[in-house]
């Protein structure tokens, strides 16, 4: 079954990576479809909306979705990317974080983090007075057991043998209670080695041992310290994979870059091609994936790398380095 993946460069550095991540895409999968959208400022600038209705068409239409990051500045609507994620049910966000080489990051670390996305689980509801500001959220039921069901699709591909279940959201117990409760009836009949443990103990468990933890699933309040934590033990942002998942879509993304990580930071491609990666281990094309990402580490063994991380090479010439040495192992089988 030919795959269609719709692609929109976005705003800022987006289109360079994107481009870089698309010609990886095209070469480790070209049997893939591939149409383009506009989305951001660059869609506004050119038909009034950030978020144009030919693209929502499109993201309907297509199986997957590779996108560059949305700056909206001035730009008085909705992020397109909150819409997107909450109108296509992607209720959970996905990244993978590793060692790429022996001279960027933390040796040993391997794991898979999950967690919720705001626009698809969590209803919050805000009122404002003179007095302050009262917030209520509402989490349903139907939303948590999607996504432990859904991670537990994913521990199964990709072969983990631990689940980690972060969450200590003292302010609201119940929803503690309802998370905890339904992490261990679906984990309760599996093969995984089983943890539940507060955010502190998991912070410091990963920065005692980087090995320590192969799968963490986060709740929405601890994901933001686990996010940060993972990104710094891989040798800073913008370096992993990062993907919002439904039950039949997914968005593909590079992560962000953090405003104090290296200068040029932006211009490197290696977290949007890894992300295509993702897309392909998502498609059940386990072989792509692990052809992207071996890739990858050979070209940062080499010293074939972007500024930021001490090589020469712009975004399309370490894409077309990494293309290159795909089509020399499919070649070479």
């Amino acid at each position: 079954m030919t795959q269609k993946v719709l692609v929109t460069y976005g705003d800022g550095y987006g289109p360079a990576v994107i481009r870089a991540a698309e010609t990886v895409l095209k070469t480790v999968s070209p049997g893939t479809e591939i149409v383009h959208g506009k989305i951001g400022a660059d869609a506004y600038e050119n038909t009034g909306y950030a978020l144009p209705a030919e693209t929502m068409e499109a993201v309907a239409e297509c199986d997957a979705m590779l996108s560059g990051p949305v700056i909206m500045g001035d730009i008085a609507e909705r992020n397109p990317i909150s819409t997107i994620k909450k109108q296509m049910e992607l209720y959970m966000e996905y990244g993978e974080f590793y060692t790429l080489c022996d001279y960027i990051g933390t040796k040993g670390l391997d794991t898979v983090l999950l967690s919720p996305t705001i626009e698809s689980s969590l209803n919050v509801f805000e009122t404002e007075s003179l007095d302050g500001v009262a917030s209520e959220y509402f989490t349903g039921i139907d939303n948590i057991s999607k996504i432990f069901a859904k991670s537990v699709q994913i521990a199964e591909k990709k072969r983990r043998t631990e689940i980690c279940m972060v969450s200590d959201n003292v302010l609201y117990p119940a929803r503690e209670k309802l998370i905890r409760s339904t992490f261990h009836k679906y984990y309760a009949d599996t093969e995984f080695e089983v943890r539940d443990i507060s955010t502190k103990i998991a912070m410091f468990d990963l920065a005692h041992d980087p090995s320590s933890m192969n799968t963490i699933i986060c709740d929405i309040h601890s994901a933001t310290c686990m996010w940060g934590e993972v990104t710094g033990l891989v040798g800073g942002s913008g370096l992993m994979p990062k993907a919002y998942i439904g039950d039949r879509k997914a968005l593909y993304m590079p992560t962000e870059v953090y405003p104090h990580d290296a200068v040029g930071r932006e211009l490197n491609p290696t977290s949007a091609i890894l992300s295509v990666g993702v897309m392909m281990l998502n498609f059940g094309n386990e072989s792509a994936y692990n052809l992207v990402l071996g890739a990858i580490r050979d070209m940062y063994r080499m010293g074939r790398t972007t500024p930021d991380v001490g090589g020469k090479l712009n975004a399309e010439k370490f894409a077309e380095g990494v293309s290159s040495l795909i089509l020399s192992e499919i070649n070479s089988d």
